[in-house]
């Protein structure tokens, strides 16, 4: 990809960051990467795996200053969660 001198919505960035990931990298990097932080820069496609994102972050920076960059964790839904809540089967979670 080429990179572009636009402005990205968070949902925008979100979106391309889901389908480069989906179509370009998913499959080079799921097996034996699962639980790992991955960073795209959307604008160009390319990706870093990593454990810091201020460095991840940087690295895609150096090559894009102008990065969009959107995060995940390989093999999970989102990189981070919100809150403690545990994950208990046959519970709904509420009133624990």
């Amino acid at each position: 990809m080429a990179t572009e001198t636009l402005e990205l919505t968070p949902d925008e960035v979100v979106e391309r960051g889901k389908a480069i990931y989906e179509q370009s990298i998913r499959a080079q990097v799921e097996a034996g990467n699962i639980g790992k932080l991955l960073m795209i820069d959307v604008l160009t496609g390319n990706w870093v795996l990593g454990d810091d994102r201020i460095k991840m972050a940087r690295h895609l920076r150096q090559q894009n200053p102008d990065a969009a960059n959107y995060a995940l964790r390989v093999g999970y839904p989102t990189a981070e969660k919100i809150g403690s809540w545990p994950f208990l089967p046959g519970k709904s979670g509420v009133g624990l």
